[in-house]
């Protein structure tokens, strides 16, 4: 979900998995599809144009479910915004969450890339207040800024 340039569906297809490479913006499913040819994964990866899961089919169910997020309080007023505005009470997020549920697999784990930028209390709160878990698996420092690796998956 929000699959950018696609990095994620390649790893994830050069370890045997079938991808579905999901984003809003129209240049970054147009970079994961060539990403995939490219890496000759496109019998493993599907890139599709999609507001979260407005497109995927309801009977679609995942194994695991990928997103970096955009981390940022705010609307988006232009297409590059997608990527870092996700509303103004963190919609996108909570949408996505909420949405997920129906995507998982019974055993289904959602892996999120977060940012100091964004505060976790808000997001754990969010991945409670809908069921699931939720645990920072990894941390990296990076120059002014701390990435998360976060797991969760349905407890209720």
């Amino acid at each position: 979900m929000g699959c950018g340039s696609g990095i994620v569906s390649v790893f994830a297809a050069s370890n045997g998995a079938c991808c579905l490479a999901v984003d809003k913006n129209p240049m970054a499913v147009k970079s994961a599809a060539q990403n995939a040819l490219q890496n000759n994964f496109s019998d493993r990866i599907e890139a599709i144009e999609s507001d979260l899961f407005d497109r995927i089919e309801s009977s679609k169910k995942f194994d695991f479910i990928f997103f970096n997020p955009p981390y940022y309080k705010g609307t988006p007023q232009k297409q590059i915004e997608l990527a870092f505005k996700a509303g103004e009470n963190f919609e996108v997020i909570e949408n996505f969450i909420s949405g997920s549920r129906n995507y998982l697999n019974a055993h289904g784990i959602i892996y999120m890339v977060l940012s100091s930028d964004i505060s976790l209390d808000i997001i754990e709160k969010i991945f409670n207040e809908n069921g699931f878990s939720f645990d920072i698996v990894k941390k990296s420092k990076k120059f002014f800024e701390t990435f998360y690796i976060t797991k969760s998956f349905l407890i209720k």
